[in-house]
């Protein structure tokens, strides 16, 4: 079975399932190529058009700042969350006048926490560089 690569649209085609639909700039690869090629992409190659034509194994772009901060604010979100669920039953315990000094202790540290993790953005150097606060009770 033959098995082909065309780089205009990171594929690979045979003629077995692609019969004469197989792009132009497709370059025939053998079999051992391509289980290189896939090998590869597996751990986290992209597969890209060589200099020769042929494909290539080439390391991924790095993220750009936007895409750090995107995943960055899905990790603060995150964070807040479970912060909002460690608060809501201590928050309670205030509301109805029976809270002890340990969960006067833990709101204070909790609501901190929060506030750290809502200031994570205005840290230098993010997104690329983040130094996440410790939730309470965390061993250092």
């Amino acid at each position: 079975m033959s098995i082909f690569f065309a780089a205009s649209t990171s594929g690979f085609y045979s003629e077995e399932i692609h019969g004469g639909a197989i792009p132009d700039d497709a370059v025939e690869i053998t079999a051992e190529e391509h289980a290189a090629l896939l090998s590869g992409q597996a751990s986290g190659k992209l597969i890209a058009r060589g200099a020769d034509g042929r494909p290539a194994l080439v390391d991924p772009l790095p993220p750009t700042d936007e895409e750090m901060a995107a995943v960055a604010k899905m990790k603060c979100d995150q964070l807040l969350s479970i912060a909002t669920l460690r608060i809501a039953p201590l928050q309670d315990a205030i509301d109805l006048d029976e809270a002890t000094a340990t969960e006067l202790a833990s709101l204070k540290a909790w609501r901190q926490y929060r506030v750290a993790v809502n200031r994570v953005p205005e840290q230098q150097g993010y997104p690329g560089t983040i130094d996440w606060p410790r939730q309470p009770g965390d061993p250092q």
